[in-house]
Parts: structure tokens; sequence; C-alpha cells
């Protein structure tokens, strides 16, 4: 019969008696208890359960934990219930609740329960005592000095700050056989030994007679000459057995590799995946703040993981794993290599046979750049063919190189290697073969060998050749050592003795006028490619040889800009026999600026050089004036 509805909070501080065993237990209140979940009334065992541990702290409950550390029920517990494995007391307590008449009702309830992700088992809470490394008393310092280290990505700033803002103190004992001790002798009373002298001497035997001494050892051995304790009157000590938390190892790498061995500390970078924050990024800057007041680190680098082709998680069970050795057997180190700069590591990254194809073909293409200029550079010698004074278009294209060398270096200032590569790529693919190296090719095969324009191409591939060889050597190692080895300019035994430092023409080029004047350039070769390709299509020119280009202008600044380079200089760059500037004398609209006319050339084809020239300027064996003096002078 119901005889009184009332709040729970009205039973806090009652006490009620136990069933089979002579004591009191008081109602208590937590904010873990949910009316949602069961009868909202719940059993508690500040022993057995982070929830129950912190809400006994609340009301000075002791951490009884009855339970040792194989899982049997200790002698507290009564006889009924000692010895027996924890699994076993369900059965037991209801039969004990039956004999006392106060078991009202029995029933399954199934709930989730933490598991061992390596054997599968459940797990049980037990409280036991530990040592912990208190974090609120450097808290503070460890929140400032986040802020002082560089964060690759940027957000990591953020993670780290929250986990240490809100991170409880540092539990860095382990029950574990097997890794660094915890250096505590503890007295006959069980009180821990907290002197100086006693750390110092152990510290001293670990350094004369390695980590073993601390097994080797007694616990009075471990301790100095004719050391006494009032706590262990008859000189009875015992040795901790407790490792440290192997994230305490770790974190102390810093104080061991660049405090003592290099004299470095702290470290320029630390580099680890994402995980990290919560493990070695967080430990390191626990123990180097709390030992030197700053963190150990200058700048944190962080990545993601490597995903199959489909974007899942690599496992052996779905066999969609990939073996690098295999990768760089098939393909090569470097491919390998340019397949994660390629990549942003700051997600996670997809790989499969066709993505490292992909890497593969990138690799091809910047290996056949290389190729292409070093074999225009067999009969260059630095000492003797290099000039300091170019052409317009080299300039651009020398221009372009310093805007590709600075790109790539703040992107490896800023750990942003996929930006580096995409620069380097960029430069070679669309500005120096799909339009410079295309244009040299005329002068490079068809001038004089010792011609001003083709020794001022050559020096110009030679400054690409010197500047880019060093900005991919750490992406691509292997090759580029091997295009350092076959380079004219080699000065070094090995690119990577080699520092980096911009080539002198750059420093002294004028390189924002000529990236403006590239940009103009290209809109007229635009225009005129555009209209070559009309002429193409209505099969009234084949190569671009056979055409002859009027470029035409009412806009003052616009024609000065053409007309300051030479028609010839035209005709090399957009590869045409004949150009023709002249101002144009129609209104254009407001939006067009050039006019561009395509004819057909009327000139006899050089069978040297291919271009074609008047008529009169054609000499024996069908050679242009160039072509034919260049054979005859040599």
């Amino acid at each position: 019969m119901l005889k009184k509805e009332f709040k729970g909070a009205e039973l806090e501080g009652i006490t009620t008696k136990h069933p089979f065993y002579d004591r009191l237990s008081p109602i208590i209140l937590g904010e873990h208890v949910t009316e949602d979940s069961g009868t909202g009334c719940v059993h508690t065992a500040p022993g057995h359960g982070d929830d129950d541990f912190n809400v006994g702290i609340l009301y000075h409950l002791p951490p009884y934990c009855p339970v040792d550390e194989k899982g049997y029920y200790t002698e507290d517990v009564g006889p009924d219930l000692a010895h027996h494995f924890y699994e076993e007391g369900n059965a037991i307590v209801i039969e004990k609740l039956k004999q006392c008449h106060a078991l009202l009702k029995v029933s399954q309830f199934v709930h989730s329960y933490p598991h061992d992700w390596r054997t599968k088992k459940p797990l049980i809470y037990r409280a036991t005592p530990q040592w912990f490394a208190s974090i609120d008393k450097i808290r503070d310092v460890l929140l400032d000095e986040i802020k002082n280290v560089k964060w690759y990505p940027s957000w990591g700033e953020v993670r780290m700050h929250n986990m240490i803002k809100d991170r409880m103190d540092w539990c860095i004992s382990r029950q574990r056989n097997w890794g660094v001790p915890i250096p505590v002798i503890y007295n006959e009373d069980h009180s821990p030994i907290i002197e100086k002298e006693v750390f110092d001497h152990i510290v001293k035997l670990f350094y004369e007679k390695g980590p073993n001494v601390w097994h080797d050892l007694s616990a009075k051995e471990l301790l100095p000459d004719n050391y006494h304790n009032p706590l262990s009157p008859n000189d009875g000590f015992i040795k901790e057995t407790d490792i440290m938390d192997v994230w305490f190892d770790s974190g102390s790498s810093s104080l061991a590799v660049f405090e003592k061995a290099y004299h470095t500390y702290p470290a320029d970078l630390y580099l680890e995946g994402f995980d990290q924050y919560r493990g070695w990024f967080n430990s390191s800057l626990i123990i180097g703040t709390a030992i030197n007041g700053h963190a150990p680190y200058k700048n944190v680098v962080s990545h993601g993981f490597i995903l199959d082709g489909e974007g899942r998680k690599m496992s052996k069970s779905l066999k969609n794993t990939l073996d690098p050795n295999l990768l760089i057997q098939k393909y090569g180190a470097d491919i390998l290599r340019l397949w994660v700069a390629s990549s942003n590591y700051q997600e996670d990254i997809r790989i499969s046979e066709n993505i490292i194809q992909q890497a593969a073909e990138m690799y091809k293409n910047i290996r056949n750049k290389f190729k292409f200029m070093l074999g225009n550079l067999s009969d260059f010698n630095d000492n003797q063919n290099h000039v300091k004074t170019f052409t317009f278009l080299d300039s651009c294209i020398l221009a372009l190189l310093n805007k590709c060398i600075d790109q790539c270096m703040d992107a490896y200032r800023q750990y942003q290697f996929n930006t580096v590569l995409t620069s380097i790529v960029n430069f070679l693919t669309i500005h120096l073969s799909g339009f410079y190296l295309d244009v040299a090719k005329d002068i490079l095969y068809c001038d004089a060998k010792d011609s001003l324009r083709r020794r001022q191409v050559q020096t110009v591939i030679y400054h690409i050749v010197e500047s880019l060889v060093l900005l991919l050597a750490p992406i691509i190692p292997h090759t580029a050592e091997e295009i350092y080895d076959h380079f004219v300019g080699k000065k070094k035994e090995s690119v990577h003795l080699e520092k980096y430092k911009k080539v002198a023409v750059l420093q002294t080029l004028d390189c924002e006028k000529y990236l403006k004047d590239y940009e103009q350039l290209l809109m007229i070769r635009s225009d005129v490619l555009k209209a070559l390709e009309e002429k193409r299509s209505l099969k009234e020119i084949g190569s671009s040889l056979d055409a002859a280009v009027t470029i035409s202008s009412n806009n003052p600044e616009m024609l000065q800009f053409i007309k300051a380079i030479d028609e010839k200089t035209w005709q090399q760059i957009l590869i045409v026999s004949k150009v023709n500037i002249t101002e144009n004398t129609q209104n254009l609209d407001q939006y067009t600026t050039i006019s561009v006319r395509v004819a057909v050339y009327d000139g006899v084809k050089c069978e040297r050089c291919w271009n074609k020239v008047d008529r009169s300027e054609i000499h024996e064996g069908n050679l242009c004036d160039r072509c034919y003096h260049v054979l005859k002078d040599e």
C-alpha cells in the first residue's frame, strides 16, 4: 500500500541498516544518477567506480575496496564471500538476501560494461594506492606555455589548452613487471621516504650501475650508507614495485636527449599523430614545464592517419593494408615520399595503388623536366659561360622562379610540404615547360653554340636547376642527389651538404615589375593562341610557324608595352614566323585593349629551324640567315 510520496533529495543523510552486515549505510545524492535509467536509486561503491569515488569524496566516504588484484573478494567481506571470484558474488548475495527474507525481486538488467581492448574481457574498477603528479600546481604555467608554442595545424593550440585546462592529476604509477621503476623506498610502517638525499643516492646508483640496480639490490642496499629512519626502528625497508606510466618515460625524453646529450633544450620540433595531444605532446609539456619552467618544444606538428583508397581504416581483417617496403621496391622511395609530400597531412590521407601511380606520374614529370635542363647544360661552364644580362622573357621567368622560391621557403617554415610541391610543379609545368622552354628550344638547338642569347637561356636554366634541386632535396632526396651529381654547378660532395642561398641575380632583379609584365604578356599570348587555333581549325594553317600575326591596340599603355618588346622577340615568344605591331585606328570597345589578326605567311621554310622567312633571306640549302651563318662558322 502506497503511504507517502516524497522527493529523493529528502532522503539525504538518512541511514539504513545493512540486511546482513552489522553496519549502517547513509543515503547520499549524486549528479551521475538519472531518473530515466533504472529506479533512480543506485548502490554506491567509492572503491569501485569513478563517479562513485568522486561522490564518496563529497560525503567523506572511504574508498572501500574488498577485491584483490586478481579479482577475488578479500576477508573484509566475511567468510561467505571471501576468496570467491567477483563474478560469483551475485549468486552468493542473492542467496544471503533470501535467507534474511530481505529479497523482494530478482531480474536481469543488461547494461554497458568496460572491456579490456586486448582480451575483450570485462573490467572492474578498484581503488588502490597510486602515485600522482599534481597538475593543479603548474596548470597556469602550462596554459601560458601552450601560447608560446607554434602549433601546426593551428587548432592544436586550442586542443591542448582544453586538455590541460580540464585535466585531473596524472596517475604516474602502473602495476606492471617491466618498465622504469618508481624509485621510492618505504619504511616499516609503509610510509614513503621522501628525502632528497635518498633520491640523489638512487640516481647516482642508476648512473653507475644501470637501471637493473633497482632489481639487483635490496631496499637497504639502495639507501645511502649508514642511513637510518625512526619509522624503521629495525632497519627494515621495502622497495616500490610499481613502475612509471610509459607516458612518463616518453614525456621525459626531451630531458634525456636534448638537455643531457645535445644541450639544445628545448627541441625545435615535435612531430606525431593527432592522438599524441593526449599522449606524448601532453606528457612532454607537463614534465618539461615542471622541471624547466617552460615547454620542451618550440613547434609541434601533428598529422592524420593513413586510410585505404576508399577512406576506410587499414586493418588486417579487411585485407586493405599496403606494405610500404613493397611499394618502395616497386616504385622507389622517392615516389612514396612524393605521395606523402603532395598530401595534406593535416587530415587523414588515403593510399592505394592508383594513388601511388598518380604520384609516379608526377615524379616522371619532374624528372623529365630536369633531364631536359641538365641535357641542355652539357656544354655550359659556370665560370666561363655565365652571363649577367638577360632579355625581357628571361627576366620574367627568373621573377617567377623567385616567386616560387619565396612560396616554397614560406611553406617550409609553416611545414606545408604539399604547398612546396604544388609551387614547384606549377612552375615547372605551367611556366617553364609550358612556355619558357617551348620558346627556348629554338634558341638552344639552332642558335650558335656560344651566342649571347643561347648562353643567356643556359644561365637561366642553370639558376633554375641550382635553386629547385635544393628545394626538392628534402622531399625526393635520392633524385635530388642524382640531379646534383649531373649538375655542372656541383660544388659539394652531396646536395644535402649545400646551404640554401638565393642566387644573386634574383636579389637584384625587379621581380615585382616583371611579374606584372608577365601577366600582361600571358594575356596577349592567350589572345594570339586563340586566334591561331581558329585559323588551324579552318585548316588555313598547320603549324603556328605558318602564320604571320599582327597585334594592334589603341590603348597607349598597352601599345607602349607591346612595342617595348621587339618584333623578333615576339616571334620567338609566340612561335610564329612573322609579327607586326601596329596602332589600331579603329574604335575598340571598353573591354578590348588589343586586336589580333592571323594571316598565312608567304615565306620559305628553313630546313634547319623550320621557321619561315622572306624569300630574300633564304640561303643555299633553304637555310635562313641565322642557320646559314651558324653552320658556316662551325
